[in-house]
């Protein structure tokens, strides 16, 4: 090969890497179409929280199969609420990984819908 297209695949290779590594140069890996604003009662749920003693924390409701979320203010997905906390958080998105974990959550979802009062302490002292 001659020295002269050598240097235009080599060229065109660069060329090629740093048109695909722009969104990364330009820091917008994340399409403005998909982002969306946390209302600010997040915030003050997670500062208040900052406060209080460590606990367990319950996620409710626990209607979903999958722990798929939908908010009327945008987001879907899985939950995002554990991130800034220091507590640990019960949610259904968490126990995909466990087959013990999700039968608990069965076991609590159906005590809360069956609205048992002792069933329901029960478990709260399991947690």
């Amino acid at each position: 090969m001659k020295k002269a297209s050598i240097k235009k695949i080599i060229f065109a290779f660069f060329a090629l890497i740093l048109a695909l590594g722009m969104p990364v140069l330009n820091r917008n890996l994340i399409s403005d179409k998909v982002k969306v604003n946390i209302p600010p009662t997040y915030t003050e749920l997670w500062e208040f929280m900052s406060t209080q003693p460590k606990g367990t924390l319950l996620t409710l409701p626990i209607h979903t199969f999958s722990g798929w979320q939908y908010y009327d203010w945008g987001y879907q997905g899985s939950g995002f609420i554990w991130f800034p906390l220091k507590q640990p958080v019960l949610d259904r998105d968490s126990d995909r990984w466990n087959n013990l974990n999700e039968e608990a959550f069965r076991e609590l979802q159906y005590t809360l819908y069956r609205k048992d009062p002792k069933k329901i302490c029960c478990h709260s002292r399991k947690i």
